[in-house]
């Protein structure tokens, strides 16, 4: 069974990749034709990687778990001892850790449990099992995530909100404004009534996240992420910043890695079919490819250890992100209003 397709871009080709479902029997099995396909597959895939210092992917491209896949004693050796060296996690890159005062003042950060919650939520999607886990929910995600934007807001907001006259941001930490619901709505089913990942946004008074520009942080099971995202619901923001960019993508790149977003920061683009594509942006040309169409994220991811590591201070992390990403905020909020 093959998956939805997704692309591999970087300076300027793609290369298309698919992921196949095998079932069982042909895995055990497994004719000769199969393993040449699969070794081609892997070491390819490998090499669009190796480079990509931020890809959350990266890492798993090691050479012992790929001999291990096929060979039994090398699996058992594995699973029973580990990898030989430790696996450099490309999302634990150093972050400030700065010993300074904090703009943190109700929130404590994430705990361990936050990101074990929203896996177990994966694995039983169900009102039975929210409701027995009602109490973690709260105190893992929702409060922490609510005290998150309840210090955030009235930092940035003097600092964003004079370029932003005569619109300002929206920063009421509740649901409805700033914070989203994890219950789905026309999107549910039985046995898939929540989303697996919680976020929120601040956007402009007057308009919701789904309908503006935002800057956002989202906890999913195996990451924090931030930065910018404008979708497709956000039409506006999204042409107007896709025109600005093409008309002029030198100057964007030069402002992008003024800021060092293009080392640091990772450039998704989301297409129609809900397929994400990481950019490679090395140059200005690179630029069309990422606002070719569908929506535009800018975003820092953060591992879980690290996350738990900065505690109170992931805050002034996704502080100097939004203050960094804030220019393109303004390059798709701001200017004239033809598009």
């Amino acid at each position: 069974e093959r998956g939805n397709p997704f692309r591999v871009t970087a300076k300027g080709t793609a290369k298309q990749f698919a992921v196949y479902s095998i079932p069982p029997d042909v895995v055990h099995q497994w004719p000769e034709e199969l393993q040449t396909i699969f070794e081609r597959s892997m070491v390819q895939f490998g090499k669009e990687f190796t480079k990509w210092e931020r890809s959350n992917l990266r890492s798993a491209h090691n050479e012992e778990i790929f001999s291990a896949l096929f060979d039994e004693q090398k699996r058992d050796t594995l699973l029973t001892h580990g990898l030989s060296t430790e696996v450099e996690n490309p999302m634990t890159n150093p972050l400030p850790s700065s010993s300074g005062p904090t703009i943190a003042r109700e929130f404590q950060g994430f705990t361990v449990d936050a990101f074990a919650f929203l896996q177990e939520l994966s694995e039983n999607n169900n009102k039975a099992w929210m409701e027995a886990n009602r109490a973690r929910w709260k105190g893992s995600v929702l409060e922490p995530m609510r005290a998150l934007f309840t210090d955030l807001g009235p930092v940035i907001k003097p600092f964003f909100d004079p370029y932003l006259l005569p619109d300002e941001l929206e920063i009421t930490p509740t649901a409805h404004r700033v914070l989203a619901r994890i219950n789905k709505n026309w999107s549910a089913t039985p046995d898939s009534k929540y989303h697996e990942y919680y976020w929120g946004a601040f956007y402009r008074q007057g308009l919701s996240r789904q309908t503006d520009a935002q800057l956002f942080v989202n906890i999913l099971p195996d990451h924090v992420r931030f930065g910018f995202y404008v979708g497709e619901q956000a039409k506006r923001p999204r042409i107007r910043l896709r025109e600005r960019v093409l008309s002029d993508p030198g100057t964007f790149f030069s402002l992008i890695s003024d800021l060092g977003l293009v080392d640091q920061f990772d450039f998704i683009r989301t297409v129609p079919d809900g397929r994400q594509d990481m950019i490679s942006i090395q140059s200005a040309e690179d630029l069309a490819t990422w606002v070719e169409n569908g929506n535009f994220d800018v975003l820092l991811p953060v591992a879980p250890e690290e996350v738990v590591r900065l505690g109170p201070r992931l805050a002034d992390t996704i502080l100097d992100a939004f203050r960094r990403v804030f220019p393109i905020y303004l390059w798709a909020v701001t200017g004239g209003e033809s598009a």
